[in-house]
């Protein structure tokens, strides 16, 4: 390796937040660490199901924290790896660079009875917000006729072509699309055959690691970089690598949804699969490894809803907000820390992609027993006992032979009564926290497995 070029760039294209991460490879320390903030890349729709975000405040984004970078750190760039929230879809020409709005996985315009309707059935997993999804309703809707675009990717690939010229989706944001098929490494072909699909916009697929170009022109078209970028990755599968510190380790994160991620040998997992809840998804990771995902929709996003309830019922009843959003986390921590729940919440706001009709409820109320204190613990521990139920200690201990859980994600750092609740569902088991699962810092560690 040549001295010079001892950095890596960790990319991160997230769903709320845009983070740089440099590493650098000789001593193996984070020498710059920035986030950004994507909250202006937002587009407010009259359609509540739509969920879309501002493709061209993303890309001045992006440029922003390029220039914040030092430019003699710039100079030292090895390589660059992006990742980013999977799922969803941005449409471009590859000549004029103009570019769609990105529909992001939390759209919801692809309801069930539409699903359904599919002319394809997908082989993997296919839910509203995933890419090839969308591509069928922007179809259906004739909104792609006029449109003169010939691409499509998330918007990490996206931000890839713009860097090196190239389009080439790791199979790790093909599957995340549906319509993917993982032994074949292929898009399934009755999808490709399909005179209802624009199969024209798929882009190509390869594994992890393929080198896109040894140069790089930023964004602005001014500084050119001599340095390697590679296909963009999911921010899941960086998320869970800068984490995992061992095979038998499995890791917990609750953010705004919540994962459970277990890594497995690709052979070991054909043996097992049959035995597998359909709860449990199987993602390509790295290394002839494969990681199984249990992802719940509800996470920290039931939470923050349960503090805008408390905050707009305060606003009706009083006529204004006298506290903050922070005073009434504070007070909601600390009466549930003090408080005994025996209500039975199953708090699935945003229902569950292996089982969209699935609701939230709270049962079990009692005359003394329904104290904001014990309302608040009931659905901490309703959150924990959800994400159990999607994947159970058997399969934990016996099938995936876990040692010890790596808990992780920012709801749950923040909240020591959500840290509480899941250590009572998981008693059988040692957990350790780790205060975030920087998926920036795994695209990091990733290219420097690829350099040693």
């Amino acid at each position: 390796m040549n001295s010079q070029k001892d950095l890596v760039l960790g990319l991160d294209i997230g769903t709320s937040s845009i983070k740089f991460l440099l590493l650098n490879l000789l001593n193996n320390k984070i020498e710059y660490d920035h986030k950004i903030s994507t909250n202006s890349a937002r587009i407010l729709t009259e359609n509540s199901k739509f969920d879309e975000q501002n493709v061209q405040v993303i890309l001045e984004l992006i440029q922003e924290g390029f220039n914040k970078i030092p430019f003699e750190s710039l100079q030292r760039l090895n390589s660059i790896q992006l990742c980013g929230q999977m799922h969803g879809v941005v449409l471009w020409n590859k000549e004029s660079k103009k570019h769609s709005n990105l529909i992001t996985w939390q759209d919801e315009r692809c309801d069930s009875e539409f699903l359904k309707s599919l002319p394809v059935k997908s082989i993997s997993d296919l839910s509203t917000g995933f890419g090839c999804a969308s591509l069928f309703w922007l179809e259906f809707n004739s909104l792609l006729k006029e449109s003169n675009f010939d691409s499509a990717g998330t918007i990490h690939d996206y931000v890839t072509f713009l860097l090196s010229n190239q389009n080439l989706m790791s199979n790790q944001n093909a599957l995340s699309w549906g319509y993917f098929d993982l032994k074949q490494n292929s898009w399934q072909m009755d999808l490709v055959k399909s005179d209802k699909f624009p199969s024209n916009l798929l882009p190509k697929v390869d594994f992890p690691g393929h080198k896109m170009s040894h140069q790089v022109l930023l964004l602005d078209n001014f500084i050119k970089l001599d340095s390697i970028i590679y296909n963009a990755l999911g921010d899941l599968q960086c998320s869970v690598m800068s984490c995992l510190e061992n095979e038998t380790d499995c890791v917990i994160n609750i953010s705004t949804s919540a994962q459970i991620c277990v890594s497995v040998d690709s052979v070991y997992y054909e043996t097992i699969k049959n035995e597998l809840p359909l709860s449990v998804t199987c993602y390509p990771y790295f290394k002839n490894r494969v990681l199984l995902v249990s992802a719940s929709l509800n996470g920290g996003n039931v939470l923050e809803k349960f503090v805008d309830s408390i905050l707009n019922w305060q606003k009706e009843l009083l006529g204004d907000l006298s506290v903050s959003r922070d005073q009434v986390w504070k007070k909601l921590v600390d009466l549930g820390l003090k408080s005994n729940s025996s209500l039975i919440c199953e708090p699935i706001l945003f229902g569950e992609r292996h089982d969209m009709k699935k609701y939230a409820s709270i049962c079990n109320i009692q005359h003394d027993n329904f104290s904001l204190g014990q309302v608040f613990k009931s659905i901490c521990d309703g959150l924990a006992r959800n994400l159990h139920q999607m994947i159970t200690k058997e399969l934990i201990l016996n099938k995936l032979k876990c040692k010890r859980i790596i808990a992780t994600g920012g709801a749950l750092c923040r909240n020591s009564v959500l840290r509480s609740s899941l250590e009572s569902e998981f008693n059988y088991i040692p957990i350790f926290y780790k205060e975030s699962a920087d998926a920036a810092y795994g695209a990091a560690l990733f290219l420097k497995s690829l350099i040693r």
